[in-house]
């Protein structure tokens, strides 16, 4: 049965991220990178930026007893819903607007 605005009518949970939203992100990361004020930053520097601003972090207790602070992450599995990954990229987009960044399409 489809899924009617994100939630399942069945068991009422949200639906999983979609890999087209994952990709979406990952795309307009890259256009941003194409930014002068972002140009000096790595994919992955913007991406942990956004993922801790915007989804939080989680800290994970290494076997040595050390303690790391990880951004939550972006896959099916552990990865935000379609509606918090919606909100996710609709913060970011109010933030480039807020900084005045915008994506550098090709």
């Amino acid at each position: 049965m489809p899924f009617k605005n994100g939630i399942c009518p069945t068991c009422g949970r949200p639906e999983k991220l979609h890999d087209s939203q994952r990709d979406r992100y990952f795309a307009m990361i890259g256009n941003l990178l194409q930014h002068p004020k972002l140009a000096h930053l790595t994919k992955q520097q913007l991406d942990l930026y956004f993922r801790d601003k915007f989804l939080g972090s989680e800290e994970i207790v290494l076997p040595n007893g050390k303690v790391i602070t990880q951004p939550h992450r972006l896959n099916r599995k552990q990865g935000p819903d379609v509606p918090t990954m919606s909100e996710f990229i609709d913060k970011i987009q109010a933030w480039c607007a807020s900084v005045g960044v915008w994506e550098v399409e090709e």
